[in-house]
This record gives C-alpha cells, structure tokens and sequence, in this order.
C-alpha cells in the first residue's frame, strides 16, 4: 500500500510491477531483468523497491516506474 494514497502495487510473473487505484490499473512498468518477488513503497511513496528471486533489489521511481538503479 501506498503510504499517503490509495493506491497499492503487484509484481508479477510477467517481470512487471503494476500500480493500481480501488478500480483499476493506472500504470504498469516495462519490464524487470527477473520475476519480482517482494516490493515495497518508501516512507515517502517516491520509490518503489522491488526484489526478486535472485537476490537483486531494484529501486523504481514511483510517479513513472521508471528503473533508477539495481
């Protein structure tokens, strides 16, 4: 879950990470080098942090899913 909005994330098999309202999707990311796992919002809700089965972290700015780093 967000921490100010109403919005939460999924990551799925397809390697993406999806940011969705009480209704819809809203914006879905490109795709991630391996299936996501686990995910996270930051204290602010800027980042969004994503690991996956191999152990890497990749950090996802959150207005765009953007891949900041890994």
């Amino acid at each position: 879950m967000h921490p100010t909005e109403q919005h939460f994330a999924s990551a799925g098999g397809d390697k993406t990470v999806r940011i969705w309202d009480n209704k819809k999707m809203i914006k879905c990311s490109l795709q991630l080098a391996h299936d996501p796992t686990a995910l996270d919002w930051s204290p602010t809700g800027k980042f969004i942090a994503v690991g996956d089965r191999w152990g890497f972290l990749s950090i996802l700015d959150a207005q765009s899913l953007e891949l900041l780093g890994t």
